[in-house]
């Protein structure tokens, strides 16, 4: 008791001193959110681990020929054929980067006519589900009552 004293006193002298305790502009972010906030954080982190965030984006890869048969025969007589195809490979990059706007030019690579149409079967499900079909998260009440149960479960001895 008499060392508090003599700290109160120390500190009642002292001009520029700290309050004791914490003040609120101090308390970490996620202590100042509202309790419904920082509850439905959590589940979305806990859905994103259970779920994943979906697949990935992949790049488009054009497994095509670049040159067709008869370029290609006169590109290997003449022997430049990496130049060839890189001229090729160079007007597909401009063609994708022009907008459909742009009507004043003129094809460069001409386009295949569409295969003829096919009786539509029904697809087989095949694989996981994609990102967009997830199924509708529980509300955080009802999470926490199943965490509950399963609590209980978990802690359940029979015996």
């Amino acid at each position: 008791q008499r060392m508090d004293l003599d700290r109160r006193r120390e500190e009642a002298r002292n001009p520029r001193r700290k309050p004791r305790l914490m003040e609120e502009d101090e308390l970490p972010g996620w202590i100042l959110k509202d309790d419904a906030e920082v509850e439905r954080l959590t589940c979305e982190e806990e859905e994103e681990k259970i779920f994943g965030r979906g697949t990935r984006h992949r790049k488009d890869v054009d497994y095509s020929d670049s040159l067709t048969e008869k370029q290609w025969l006169r590109a290997i007589e003449d022997g430049n054929l990496e130049e060839m195809e890189e001229v090729v490979r160079a007007k597909r990059a401009r063609k994708r980067k022009a907008s459909p706007s742009s009507v004043g030019m003129e094809p460069e690579v001409i386009e295949e006519p569409p295969p003829p149409p096919v009786k539509e079967r029904h697809k087989k499900k095949r694989g996981r589900p994609p990102a967009a079909d997830k199924p509708v998260p529980n509300p955080p009440s009802l999470l926490n009552k199943m965490r509950k149960v399963l609590d209980a479960v978990l802690k359940y001895k029979d015996g």
